[in-house]
């Protein structure tokens, strides 16, 4: 799979929707609420509310109502670089106590009934550096291959408290850049320190509220070439924070035209619209199907109009197929934990290798930790994949009655957001009047729920607003118009 080389922002009114895409194909799709905004990154000032031996853990609150989870491998970071010393491995009780007040923060969001992780390691991320103020020593990124320059960048920064990684973005920079650069990220640390200091924990230290920002460090961090922002205001925002905070080899920051469709333009819409249904075809005729239960997700792989005339090879090419796709689907929907996926049979364990490997290698870029079992005799092929915050399902979809379970369709918050969607693309390009939405009962009802509600958009788009309810049409009828 391709690496993210463009990440596509749709900032709306009560969401913001964003498309990773590498080499032109969608690989990655999240939704920002503003119920379930991420706080991976931010810092925290938490009081330790219990400590667990067996668990090797600690249950920390940072005020965001579920208690964070802090294992030990983390907390051994409170007591300086565990690479240091001598060796000894501390334990979680001798580490943290009940009711102390520690500086940490947030690597992975909730999910379900689990609270946030934490992390005692904290990185504080530059453009051309990584600072980890409980770290030690200095490593350079290894895509950086020449040891003349890899000395060069690690005697400039070498020295004083704490640790850092070099970035590929460093390669030929300046030394000076370098050197301040690696001194503002320990000035930020000694601020963060001094502003906890009077704060009665737990208290938010650090704590990025904007989505787009957010993305935007993230692709700075990563080497994105190019990020697109379908909203002016909000590209403001982001120019003016990269202009304050990156190098000259930044993501490129770029807007779209008024009346413009970001997504449909990036050929990616139906990519998207096709997340909410379990069965995804597959370009040789094939398809595979997606179905969640509470101990796993189990993946079938249909051979469909897909036929050859030898059973075998198109039972590898077939399967070949599938596992790509599978890699893609799982980080597109975000699923985690144990998958399972049943694929066409084959005798020959060269094919079953080559089926294994060749999802080890579509797995191979995926932010989230994976593990790849082996293919048994009876097709099936399991594998799993680290959580990092909630699925798709969790935040987008619900189950569908009508169909009995059988697929998803999209919340009722999900469909008050696309009703504001539609309706500010339509504000951008009709003639003055009042914008008139009509939807189903109950999303008209979730429209005018909280502080973003009706009135609200009316002020955000500059004019009058009206929301019809109705009754007796399907829950994603929607219709806006200008009067």
């Amino acid at each position: 799979m391709s690496k993210i080389d463009e990440i596509l922002i749709e900032p709306g009114f009560r969401e913001t929707r964003v498309a990773r895409l590498g080499q032109g194909r969608l690989l990655d799709f999240r939704i920002e609420t503003d119920q379930a905004r991420s706080v991976v990154g931010n810092v925290y000032l938490g009081r330790v509310l219990r400590v667990v031996p067996h668990l090797r853990a600690a249950f920390v609150d940072i005020g965001l109502g579920k208690d964070g989870f802090l294992a030990a491998e983390s907390a051994r970071h409170l007591d300086g670089d565990p690479r240091g010393g001598d060796g000894e491995r501390k334990e979680i009780n001798q580490l943290v106590h009940e009711g102390q007040s520690i500086l940490v923060q947030v690597n992975a969001d909730a999910v379900g009934d689990k609270g946030v992780r934490l992390e005692a390691d904290l990185t504080l991320t530059g453009s051309l550096v990584v600072y980890g103020p409980r770290r030690g020593g200095v490593s350079v990124s290894r895509q950086i291959t020449s040891d003349d320059e890899r000395s060069r960048l690690i005697d400039a920064i070498k020295g004083g408290e704490g640790g850092y990684v070099v970035r590929t973005a460093a390669q030929g920079c300046d030394t000076g850049d370098l050197e301040a650069e690696a001194s503002g990220l320990r000035q930020q640390w000694l601020d963060i320190q001094e502003q906890a200091k009077g704060l009665e924990a737990p208290a938010a230290v650090v704590a990025e509220d904007d989505p787009v920002i957010q993305v935007l460090k993230e692709a700075a961090q990563s080497g994105v070439k190019r990020v697109a922002i379908s909203d002016n205001a909000a590209l403001a925002r982001a120019r003016d924070y990269a202009k304050s905070s990156f190098a000259e080899d930044g993501p490129r920051l770029d807007g779209v035209n008024l009346g413009e469709d970001m997504f449909a333009n990036a050929g990616i819409e139906d990519d998207i619209d096709g997340l909410i249904s379990p069965r995804v075809y597959l370009p040789g005729g094939a398809h595979i199907t997606i179905e969640a239960t509470e101990a796993l997700v189990a993946i079938d792989v249909d051979s469909g109009e897909h036929r050859g005339p030898d059973k075998m090879a198109n039972a590898l090419a077939i399967n070949l197929e599938a596992v790509g796709e599978i890699a893609r689907q799982v980080r597109l929907r975000s699923i985690a934990g144990l998958i399972v996926i049943d694929l066409l049979k084959m005798r020959a364990d060269d094919d079953r290798k080559k089926i294994v490997t060749a999802l080890g290698q579509a797995l191979a870029t995926d932010p989230s930790a994976t593990r790849v079992g082996s293919m048994d005799d009876f097709g099936l092929l399991a594998f799993t994949r680290r959580r990092q915050g909630k699925s798709l399902a969790d935040t987008w979809m619900s189950r569908c009655q009508a169909c009995e379970g059988a697929g998803y369709t999209l919340t009722t918050q999900a469909l008050a957001a696309d009703a504001y969607r539609m309706a500010e693309a339509e504000a951008r390009i009709a003639e003055p009047g009042t914008l008139v939405v009509r939807a189903e009962a109950a999303v008209a009802t979730e429209m005018n729920k909280g502080d973003a509600n009706v009135a609200a958009f009316a002020n955000r788009v500059g004019r009058r607003v009206q929301v019809e309810s109705l009754r007796d049409v399907s829950a994603d009828y929607l219709e806006v118009f200008v009067e």
